[in-house]
């Protein structure tokens, strides 16, 4: 009862922060080493690369950043997952924040 109340709660904030934050992780970034979010998210998450945001988010070994040049990223860098699967996270605030796009 206690974790689905946490849970909810956490549903509650998220959903609040989603309509300005659910497409932060196809943000462009400037910096080949850097194109997963660096601040920590309203969960507490901070990823540590995109590799690790691959792994826990989108079931894959790893990722690298990768330039682009599209409409929504002029010369940057986004995360680009890559490799075989890997078991996504079962932490529930990972999974809340990688839902989210945070």
């Amino acid at each position: 009862m206690i974790k689905l109340l946490v849970l909810l709660s956490l549903f509650i904030v998220l959903s609040q922060c989603a309509t300005s934050s659910l497409h932060k992780s196809s943000r462009c970034y400037n910096l080949q080493n850097v194109c997963v979010p660096q601040e920590e998210a309203v969960t507490g998450v901070k990823w540590k690369d995109c590799s690790d945001y691959c792994r826990n988010c989108k079931g894959m070994m790893g990722g690298e950043c990768k330039r682009q040049n599209s409409d929504d990223c002029k010369n940057g860098y986004k995360c680009q997952c890559s490799g075989k699967p890997f078991p996504k996270t079962d932490n529930l605030k990972i999974a809340a924040t990688c839902r989210l796009g945070l």
